[in-house]
């Protein structure tokens, strides 16, 4: 039977697993799942915790790779303008290894410290304290937790958060479909709003990561040539005078796959985004051509119902 009463030390341990999931980015995500899998219908505080657990490390993932985008880019920026502004060949490059080192540090850090936060979570949970991430927690807690008088976590709300993160999973290749995965086929009595939600994810999810991973020996396959052929072609045409017509060609052919690779890389990973909003804030949301194969039997449990 669903339970309000304190957690007892198996729940402590159970709880104190799924924080310390964060030691692992990415297989860690199988210890939170598994924990609420197991209680979410047992113990609302145990399966609370594996709620916020499982947020907290895929958003961990999504938090270090923007803001190693963001300090990759100011990188850039820098060692592009270091060398019109009239900086000196040395500082040029004295600047550029401080600040490659900078930015590895920097991230590296990041993720130390949202590691250190989650196992500060595991052990305040083993002591059989309720613990709350920053931010995150206190939000979650107002979002599942109505009413203290109520034995489950408010369960509309808890689909919806299951199939935010299943969608913002995509920032996570592999271990990212574990979520959807878990919500389509170990839940015999989810909602059928959420299995749509999850297996429209693994579909989606999947189809780009066999995408990605096409294109990824495409393009291993056109580099490799590329890298043999141009010095070949550069020194003949240095000894003829003359510049190769193909070279021009090759260069145009690896412009457009990195245009291509440039303009849908970005567009996969936003509609995931999107797809996590909407559903947070209630409202159904369907991928391009995959929504309309996968249309939910009966309305989605996305509307405030009570509980």
């Amino acid at each position: 039977m669903p339970s309000i009463s304190p957690p007892t030390s198996r729940d402590r341990a159970l709880s104190a697993l799924a924080h310390a999931g964060v030691l692992i980015p990415g297989f860690g995500l199988l210890a939170p799942l598994l924990v609420w899998r197991s209680e979410r219908d047992q113990q609302r505080e145990t399966a609370f915790q594996a709620l916020q657990a499982l947020g907290w490390q895929v958003l961990q993932v999504f938090f270090v790779q923007v803001t190693a985008l963001i300090l990759g880019l100011i990188y850039i920026f820098i060692v592009m303008v270091s060398g019109p502004i009239g900086l000196a060949a040395d500082k040029v490059g004295g600047l550029t290894t401080t600040g490659a080192v900078v930015l590895v540090l920097a991230v590296m850090g990041l993720a130390v410290v949202y590691a250190l936060i989650g196992l500060l979570g595991a052990v305040l949970c083993l002591t059989g304290r309720s613990f709350r991430y920053p931010w995150l927690g206190p939000k979650l807690a107002d979002y599942l937790l109505v009413s203290p008088d109520i034995t489950t976590l408010h369960p509309v709300h808890a689909d919806r958060w299951l199939a935010a993160l299943g969608h913002w999973g995509i920032f996570i290749p592999i271990m990212g479909l574990f979520t959807p995965l878990m919500a389509w086929l170990t839940q015999p009595d989810a909602s059928p709003w959420l299995k749509n939600q999850s297996i429209q994810t693994v579909i989606y999810q999947t189809i780009g990561l066999v995408l990605g991973g096409l294109l990824q020996v495409l393009f291993s396959f056109l580099l490799i040539p590329l890298t043999m052929i141009i010095p070949l072609a550069l020194a003949q045409s240095d000894a003829s005078g003359d510049f190769p017509v193909f070279m021009l060609i090759i260069g145009l052919l690896v412009l457009i796959v990195f245009a291509i690779l440039a303009l849908l890389v970005p567009l996969y990973s936003l509609l995931g985004f999107i797809g996590g909003i909407r559903v947070l804030q209630g409202k159904d949301f369907n991928y391009p051509l995959l929504g309309r194969w996968f249309k939910a039997p009966v309305e989605a449990r996305s509307t405030d119902d009570p509980l």
